[in-house]
C-alpha cells in the first residue's frame, strides 16, 4: 500500500505554532516601523511599508497554513483582488539575517526578492511585497487560486502520480530549482509540501525560501530543509554541497511521486541507500532516480543532465 499520507509528520520540518503565536493577530499588532532600503548594486528594491499602507494595500482572509515558522493567511490585493497570501515569520523562528544598510531583515526576503527579480520565473511563487514589525515579518505573496500543495494533490489523486504528469512536474520542479541557482540561491527543502499545484493549469510553484541560502562552491555544514530528503553525505559528515544535495532531493521527489511515499524512513536507510521499487515504475524511471540517489555526491549528475535524461524525453508514456 502506498503510504504517503501516513508518513506526512515525518517528512515535514514543520512543527505546531507557537501557542502564543494564536493569541495576537499579526496584522492587527501596533507597533510597526519602517524597513530598510538598500542602496547599490541590486536587482531589486527591498524595502517594507507601515501598517497604514498595508492596510491601504490589502485585506486579511483566513488563516491557511502555519508551522514553526509562524503563520499564513490568505488575503487579496485591494486595487484588483488578487489573491494574495500573506506569510508571518516571528523574530524568534529566524536564523539567518541579513545586514542591510538601514538595519537587518531575513535572508529569506532578501534570496526571494533576488530570485524573483526579472525576468521571472513561471515556476516560482513571487514574493509582492513585505512589512516589517517590533517581533515579526510579513511576506506578501503571490497565491493561485485555486491550487493546493502537491502532499495533498497527491492525496486527492489516490497517493502517487502516473508517469506523465510526474514527469512533467518533476521538469517544472527542476526548472524551478535551476533559476535559483541562476539568481545564486539554493533552496534547500524541497518537497511536495513546497510546491503547489495550480488546479486549472497543473503548473507548479516552488514556495518557502525559509531554508535557502546564497549558492557557494565550497561545503555546507548548517543543516536545513527536511530529514526524508536529507543526502547520506549529511548524515555521516554533516555537510554538503550545494549541486549534488539538490539532486539528491530531486531524486526523493520522483520517487514520492510516482510510488506515493519516501524511500527511506530514517537515518540508516538513508545512509544505506538499498531503494526497492514497485513493478509498475518503468525501467527508465527507476534509472533516473537511482542516479539522483547515488550515495556518491560527485557521481550524481547534473540538474541539466536530469532534464537530458531519456525518461525526462518521453511523450506520453
Amino acid at each position: 500500500m502506498r503510504g504517503a499520507a501516513a508518513r506526512r509528520s515525518r517528512s515535514t520540518s514543520k512543527h505546531p505554532l507557537d501557542t502564543d503565536s494564536l493569541d495576537t493577530d499579526p496584522l492587527e499588532t501596533s507597533g510597526w516601523c519602517e524597513g530598510p532600503e538598500i542602496e547599490g548594486e541590486q536587482t531589486t528594491e527591498l524595502k517594507s511599508h507601515s501598517k497604514e499602507v498595508f492596510q491601504e494595500l490589502y485585506e486579511k482572509g483566513d488563516l491557511i497554513g502555519y508551522g514553526g515558522y509562524g503563520c499564513v493567511y490568505a488575503g487579496n490585493r485591494k486595487t484588483d483582488g488578487i489573491p494574495v497570501a500573506v506569510k508571518c515569520v516571528y523574530r524568534k523562528t529566524i536564523k539567518k539575517w541579513a545586514n542591510l544598510q538601514q538595519g537587518t531583515v531575513p535572508l529569506e526576503i532578501v534570496l526571494h526578492q533576488q530570485v524573483c527579480a526579472p525576468p521571472a520565473c513561471a515556476s516560482v511563487v513571487m514574493l509582492l511585497d513585505w512589512f516589517r514589525m517590533p517581533d515579526r515579518f510579513l511576506l506578501v505573496l503571490e497565491r493561485p487560486e485555486p491550487c493546493q500543495d502537491l502532499f495533498n494533490f497527491l492525496q486527492d489523486v489516490g497517493g502517487f502520480l502516473e508517469e506523465p504528469l510526474a514527469r512533467d512536474f518533476l521538469r517544472q520542479a527542476v526548472e524551478a530549482l535551476l533559476h535559483c541557482l541562476s539568481r545564486g540561491v539554493v533552496h534547500r527543502d524541497l518537497k511536495p509540501e513546497n510546491l503547489l499545484v495550480e488546479a486549472r493549469t497543473q503548473r507548479l510553484k516552488l514556495i518557502d525560501f525559509g531554508s535557502a541560502s546564497p549558492l557557494q562552491d565550497g561545503l555546507y555544514s548548517d543543516l536545513a530543509g527536511t530529514l526524508h530528503y536529507f543526502p547520506p553525505e549529511t548524515i555521516l559528515r554533516g555537510e554538503y554541497q550545494a549541486i549534488p544535495a539538490t539532486v539528491w532531493s530531486v531524486g526523493i521527489l520522483l520517487f514520492h511521486m510516482v510510488w506515493g511515499d519516501v524511500p527511506f524512513s530514517d537515518d540508516n536507510e538513508i545512509v544505506k541507500g538499498t531503494l526497492h521499487f514497485p513493478r509498475d515504475i518503468s525501467r527508465e524511471c527507476r534509472n533516473l532516480i537511482r542516479r539522483c540517489l547515488t550515495s556518491c555526491p560527485s557521481n550524481r549528475p547534473t540538474m541539466e543532465d536530469i532534464l537530458l535524461h531519456p525518461w525526462m524525453k518521453q511523450i506520453g508514456k
